[in-house]
């Protein structure tokens, strides 16, 4: 667009296709991750997938002619960029192979099985399957234009507002092939400049906290994840700040609702995926899109959020009572400030199974340590229990997540499994309530771990000392293997007189 490189040169193609090359192919890659959740083979639903994709296909729907299947006339159209009809195809896969798996013999089933269940799915795609699912991505993308004619402003507000409610229960990637539907289909989408309302909502809540905290902790931690936040990674101060204080994440709320609806004053339009917040602009470029109303949008979210948790959101009376939160007091020459020896708190463990360190798991929230210093443990049982006396400040609406104050002022976040917000609570039973006083050893919940790996989410489940800042060290167990009520952490601080 800056006319830098000629569309026509080598690089400019080079660099086209890294970008395009994986939205062009995106059904493969839909088959692929959608077969794991359905549990069907991974290697058939891309065979099915790249057949739509073939060539010869692909140039007969581009030249409008038609096809005929079996003696039916086939409705040829192009699959390049869907979402809906290879989703619905490797549902239908799920059944049929399973079908040919039980009446095949196992003699001959690893061969005549995938070579039935293609020969079967490949035709019901282009004839039934195909047309089903481009009609309900046409009627989505009709949708979203109905509900921006009628009021833009409160579909501004309702975007706006709802998308971080969305993202504690892991909804709204659900969302997300609907926006690259619309893209495909109408050639743009306007959902995902709104998330970015809610995004920088949260965002300025976040940067609130900062400002008024005077707890070292708190405000490195809000400071960090403030910036983050405004680049569109949200999932760090969500659970590190505003959802932890509560008021916070509902001014943010607010905010993004407000800046969603100013948002809509002009049209903004998305016409590639991104992440909401201050990357998202590139994408943003083209014909009948306003990149101004747009920063409108996303101040007025900042600005709101912001304002309102400042004023009513947060104070550091939230915390718990510890020496770092007492005020500080006048010290004079007469004052003698004498060393105490190292003051120890511990943790016995909440789950019987391996112990892993934190800095090894797959999710980078956790490895790096953004939340706090901790130890992660693969449950062998689907039970847990609390590791300290405390409160329970909060547990997430999914009963994956518990926010645990000891009695001591540790606050420790439980996080069971890998993403298994996505499964919107099934399989977990919480058995207390948040505020409720609990006991070390006490029984806070349950999970079954077999259905919750089948469904395809580890358990691997992190242990977090989320202000873990403002101790000296944490030591973890150096024990390959633990069980309930073994010690597992050591908290070390150093007091003063």
């Amino acid at each position: 667009m800056a006319g830098w490189i000629d569309p026509q040169s080598g690089t400019y193609l080079v660099l086209d296709a890294t970008a395009s090359a994986t939205f062009y192919f995106l059904p493969v890659f839909l088959a692929f991750s959608s077969s794991q959740k359905l549990k069907t083979s991974p290697y058939i639903a891309v065979g099915v997938a790249t057949a739509l994709l073939y060539p010869s296909l692909v140039e007969i729907a581009s030249q409008g002619q038609g096809l005929v299947l079996f003696g039916f006339d086939v409705a040829v159209m192009t699959y390049t960029y869907s979402v809906i009809p290879i989703l619905l195809a490797v549902w239908a896969q799920s059944y049929v192979q399973r079908f040919f798996e039980k009446i095949w013999h196992e003699s001959v089933r690893n061969f005549f099985a995938p070579a039935c269940t293609l020969a079967v799915v490949v035709p019901l795609t282009l004839l039934v399957i195909g047309p089903i699912g481009s009609g309900i991505g046409q009627a989505l993308a009709s949708a979203l234009s109905w509900m921006m004619e009628v009021s833009p402003v409160l579909t501004g507000l309702f975007v706006g507002g709802i998308w971080q409610v969305l993202v504690i229960f892991g909804i709204h990637w659900s969302v997300v092939p609907i926006m690259i539907n619309n893209m495909a289909v109408i050639g743009f989408d306007v959902i995902a400049p709104l998330t970015g309302a809610a995004v920088l909502g949260q965002a300025g809540a976040t940067f609130a906290v900062f400002l008024k905290s005077r707890n070292k902790e708190i405000k490195s931690l809000a400071g960090s994840t403030a910036f983050s936040g405004v680049l569109g990674i949200t999932e760090p101060l969500i659970y590190g700040i505003t959802l932890r204080f509560k008021k916070p994440f509902i001014y943010g709320v607010v905010g993004g609702a407000i800046g969603g609806a100013v948002m809509t004053l002009s049209t903004v339009k998305c016409f590639a995926f991104g992440f909401s917040g201050l990357l998202l602009y590139p994408v943003l470029i083209g014909p009948e899109s306003s990149l101004l109303s747009y920063s409108f949008g996303l101040a007025t979210a900042f600005i709101v959020g912001c304002l309102l948790t400042y004023l009513f959101g947060y104070n550091d009376k939230m915390l718990p009572k510890s020496a770092d939160n007492v005020e500080p007091t006048d010290t004079s020459a007469n004052t003698v400030v004498h060393a105490i020896p190292l003051e120890k708190f511990s943790l016995i463990s909440p789950l019987q199974g391996e112990v892993h360190k934190l800095t090894s798991i797959e999710d980078p929230m956790f490895s790096s340590e953004a939340l706090g210093k901790g130890v992660a443990i693969l449950p062998t049982k689907g039970e847990l229990t609390s590791p300290v006396n405390g409160i329970v400040s909060s547990i997430f609406p999914t009963k994956h997540a518990y926010n645990i104050v000891s009695d001591d002022g540790l606050e420790i976040l439980i996080h069971i499994g890998m993403d298994t917000v996505q499964l919107g609570g099934k399989y977990f039973e919480a058995l207390v309530t948040d505020g409720e006083h609990i006991s070390a050893g006490q029984l806070l919940g349950r999970f079954d771990i077999e259905a919750i790996t089948q469904a395809g989410y580890s358990v691997m489940t992190p242990v977090i000392i989320a202000n873990s800042e403002r101790y000296l060290d944490v030591i973890v167990t150096t024990e390959p293997h633990i069980a309930q009520n073994e010690p597992l952490i050591k908290v070390l601080q150093t007091t003063t007189a």
